[in-house]
């Protein structure tokens, strides 16, 4: 199948994001940043905490009307984690034009 979906007119990518604090504190982390025009970003989990040394998985979902998509382009997010910025870059794919 295709690296994404086409419902009602909306492209939909879905990502999964590990995420691993490797430091023995705790850690509270924000995803955010600024999407390109037109994009959505849908996850359940704006702000999550680590605890030392443990990790997790969060789904992420990024979404363009069709008639806005212009070809494959990167996404840009950023994870805060108060004194550090940690960019991640997506390739955001959908049907060709």
């Amino acid at each position: 199948g295709t690296p994404y979906t086409v419902t009602d007119g909306v492209i939909q990518n879905a990502f999964e994001l590990h995420i691993e604090n490797k430091r023995t504190s705790p850690v509270e982390l924000t995803i955010g940043g600024d999407l390109p025009d037109g994009f959505t970003l849908v996850t359940p989990m704006q702000t999550l905490k680590l605890e030392g040394r443990s990790g997790a998985r969060v789904p992420l979902f990024f979404r363009i009307d069709a008639d806005r998509f212009t070809g494959d382009m990167s996404v840009d997010l950023v994870l805060f984690d108060g004194s550090d910025d940690h960019p991640i870059t997506a390739r955001f794919l959908g049907p060709d034009q």
